[in-house]
């Protein structure tokens, strides 16, 4: 449900972006995201429920649809960002002078990654909210509080090193669109 859930959001933003920033560039993106997405979602579908039946011990309707939802919109945003840095890193290689729209798909990383770390930042406190409720702990070192850790680490050692001066514009687009395979280790990784 997850991987459809981001799949829709992921491409709804992709494809709004493509509308208001009139650039076909962010429609390809929202087709491909939709299509990657969507055959995971078949794969998994295919091979059936392979987690086993786990008592519920986080057991509140609240925090459940919060931080889930919050988490799983970290985790799309962390993807547009992503697939908007391919996309920049391969227009620099197609077309390496085009310096305006350099800088336009430049620029819309920088403030995606923004959205993306704020996202899966507030996603990963509901979290350790829910957990502080219903076991007493805020954190607790479990797999999947620690995956969604390491999105939020990568984005701020990004941003940090783009804003320090540390990074150039094709290091941070580069680690920016690792930050697909940062996602897939915390969504499934984990698992």
């Amino acid at each position: 449900d997850s991987i459809l859930f981001v799949g829709l959001v992921g491409t709804g933003v992709l494809c709004g972006m493509a509308v208001f920033k009139r650039d076909v560039v962010y429609g390809v993106l929202a087709a491909l995201t939709g299509i990657v997405l969507q055959s995971l979602s078949l794969k998994f579908d295919a091979e059936g429920d392979t987690l086993r039946v786990l008592s519920a011990v986080l057991d509140t309707n609240f925090w459940l649809s919060t931080h889930v939802v919050m988490i799983t919109i970290g985790y799309a945003t962390s993807i547009i960002t992503a697939m908007v840095a391919h996309a920049a890193l391969i227009h620099r290689v197609v077309h390496p002078h085009a310096a305006t729209r350099h800088a336009s798909l430049y620029r819309t990383t920088n403030t995606l990654s923004f959205g993306a770390m704020f996202t899966t930042a507030l996603g990963t406190i509901l979290g350790g909210i829910w957990a502080d409720q219903s076991w007493g702990r805020f954190w607790g070192w479990d797999p999947k509080e620690n995956g969604a850790l390491l999105i939020v680490l990568w984005l701020i050692w990004v941003l940090h090193g783009r804003i320090g001066g540390f990074l150039h514009e094709t290091s941070t687009l580069a680690l920016l669109a690792a930050l697909n395979v940062v996602v897939a280790l915390s969504w499934f990784g984990v698992n």
